[in-house]
């Protein structure tokens, strides 16, 4: 794995280097824990504005932490470049190794997570109609048991199969883990199975009576489902964690 600086003006100052600094995540805060080894890094043979360093790549589910350093002539730091700040005065980024996807399934996922947001912004088309009407309370139900039913498949085999491949685990998201992407599919799953559960008359006996919700509240709660929906599937997917 190559990991690549852009330099402005293509070349360090006199003396001046860059150093990446590089040791496995699963050594970090154990006792006896190793320091950081020091790698110096190189002009891209293919980009003189940049220098770069090839790592060793490490098994699916391998993290490794890291942060880039430029020195002067004496090896003293005069910057660090970092993504966030880790504890101490060391800044630390991390990145996990992934395997290969599957194209087959992950289409499907990319498939079935779309045909997920579909029914959800019909369902939110639907809440801004006249829901005292009971034909378009049931359509409004039927069209969120849909949702539901395409987020479940999209989460559960299609997404946890696909993170099993890439990165070791079935899953990291909430509520056993921290990984964003992970956690923002199950807290949409859980938004829309409560609606579900709320609408229960409409969606699976046609007869908005049986519904915990008003027509009112339906409206409203649609509305916020779906800003929730659209804001989650615009976040970048990666292996980012909170």
């Amino acid at each position: 794995m190559v990991i690549t600086v852009g330099v402005e003006g293509g070349s360090l100052p006199e003396g001046n280097s860059i150093g990446f600094f590089y040791k496995p995540a699963r050594l970090s805060g154990q006792e006896g824990e190793i320091a950081y080894t020091r790698y110096e890094m190189r002009r891209a043979f293919n980009n003189p504005d940049c220098y770069e360093i090839t790592i060793p790549r490490g098994e699916k589910g391998d993290k490794v932490l890291y942060y880039i350093e430029l020195d002067d002539a004496g090896g003293n730091e005069i910057a660090t470049l970092t993504s966030e700040q880790g504890a101490g005065d060391t800044g630390e980024t991390w990145l996990m190794f992934a395997n290969r996807r599957h194209s087959f399934l992950f289409v499907g996922h990319v498939l079935v997570m779309l045909a997920s947001f579909l029914f959800v912004s019909l369902a939110f088309l639907t809440s801004l109609s006249n829901l005292k009407n009971t034909e378009n309370n049931i359509i409004l139900g039927k069209q969120i048991l849909w949702a539901v039913i395409f987020i479940l498949i999209g989460l559960v085999p299609l997404g946890i199969v696909l993170n099993s491949q890439m990165y070791g685990t079935y899953w990291q998201g909430l509520p056993l883990g921290n990984y964003i992407t992970g956690s923002l599919g199950f807290a949409i799953f859980a938004y829309w199975l409560i609606m579900l559960i709320l609408m229960k008359g409409s969606a699976f006996m046609s007869d908005p009576s049986k519904n915990v919700l008003s027509p009112s509240g339906m409206r409203l709660l649609t509305v916020i489902g779906f800003l929730i929906t659209a804001v989650g599937y615009l976040v970048p997917h990666g292996i980012g964690e909170f």
